[in-house]
């Protein structure tokens, strides 16, 4: 028998902007599922747990070109942040090329579900990344994680500067 756990996002998300803004420019975060996701055990016996982040969108909402640097995923137990992954610029530009893929061929419309209908990301919203002009949004896909323990949320950290070409 199965045994699976509520996990509930701390739908806090920090978006650290280089000094270069005069302007306030805004990243929207997005997430499916919106709210929560469950965790399940990976090993029992163990005490070892497995969460899948499914899908998260970056949406420049801003007027200006925005060049996501780095995102960083917490995990945690309390305020204590416990697990983190961070993907920098080399990574995100490999992960940031699935989103346009799967556009392109049409499998964001078949698959809604998956990507929460339009709730994640609006039919005419453009995917690109990691340098988003105003308008577009960066796909982050299935980010799996196991951990020893317990985490009872998680936290997504947006780096980016603005004006990049």
């Amino acid at each position: 028998m199965q045994v699976r756990k509520c996990f509930h996002f701390l739908m806090m998300t920090t978006i650290l902007l280089s000094w270069t803004f005069v302007h306030a420019e805004t990243l929207e975060v997005r997430f499916c599922p919106a709210a929560r996701t469950w965790s399940y055990p990976a090993e029992s016996q163990r005490g070892v747990q497995s969460l899948l982040l499914q899908n998260a969108a970056v949406i420049n909402r801003g007027t200006n070109n925005i060049e996501v640097t780095a995102v960083d995923i917490d995990l945690m137990h309390g305020s204590e942040v416990v697990d983190s992954r961070h993907i920098a610029v080399d990574d995100l530009k490999k992960l940031a090329t699935a989103g346009p893929r799967l556009q392109s061929a049409g499998l964001l419309r078949l698959l809604s579900f998956q990507f929460c209908r339009d709730h994640l990301i609006q039919e005419s919203t453009v995917l690109s990344g990691p340098t988003l002009k105003p308008g577009e949004a960066m796909l982050i896909m299935a980010q799996p994680f196991t951990y020893p323990g317990t985490r009872d949320s998680s936290r997504l950290r947006i780096t980016a500067r603005s004006g990049t070409a």
